[in-house]
């Protein structure tokens, strides 16, 4: 089915994909396994798209994974199935590094406040 406005296009793939969610999530699945380099391609190009917000570059983040060695810069672990969190103050807005997923839920549940923190890991050193 061919359309000429390309905004009603995208609603008609939108209502197809979410009545065939199944088929639609299954033909993207056998895609990407047969053409591997589109998705990365997309990622590459989207990079800085998540980024943005954090006033870096993919290339600021590439080379501050590389100092970090890879890994979660609290815990020390290497993301395999994720990218690394880019954690930063939320006051100032200053990036501080590159977290895994727990850790930085972690630190964002604590609200940024060494004082709990602190708290919390005396807790732990009394059990």
């Amino acid at each position: 089915m061919a359309f000429a406005d390309p905004t009603r296009a995208r609603e008609y793939k939108a209502g197809w994909q979410a009545r065939n969610r199944d088929r639609a999530r299954a033909y993207a699945a056998k895609y990407l396994k047969a053409n591997p380099e589109s998705h990365r391609s997309y990622y590459e190009r989207n990079r800085d798209i998540w980024l943005r917000p954090y006033g870096i570059t993919s290339v600021e983040y590439d080379a501050m994974l590389a100092r970090q060695g890879g890994v979660c810069a609290v815990c020390g672990t290497a993301q395999t199935d994720r990218r690394l969190a880019v954690d930063h103050d939320h006051v100032t807005g200053r990036v501080r590094g590159l977290l895994c997923n727990a850790c930085n839920r972690g630190l964002g549940y604590f609200a940024d406040d060494r004082t709990r923190l602190m708290a919390a890991a005396a807790y732990l050193g009394e059990i």
